[in-house]
């Protein structure tokens, strides 16, 4: 069994998308009036959250690899094999 860092598990990742989608899913009651200040107040603090968490992992990531030395290590993305 793997034990990965606590905060970037799938749990993580799903509360992240959702509070990245709830602006989106809160334009249709702007259109149709029926949004409120409370609604968008919440939307607000939960994407304070959201990108608090992006901001940590982005962190750690960089703190870890400084202390392996490794400060010249390419993320493993498919868009590196898109480079022309």
């Amino acid at each position: 069994m793997f034990a990965g860092l606590p905060g970037i598990g799938v749990g993580t990742l799903f509360y992240v998308l959702m509070a990245l989608w709830m602006p989106l899913w809160e334009i249709p009651r702007v259109i149709r009036r029926t949004s409120s200040l409370a609604r968008w107040r919440l939307i607000a603090q939960q994407l304070l959250y959201a990108s608090g968490i992006i901001v940590t992992v982005m962190f750690a990531e960089r703190l870890l690899l400084w202390i392996l030395g490794q400060s010249k290590v390419a993320p493993f993305s498919p868009a590196r094999f898109a480079r022309a």
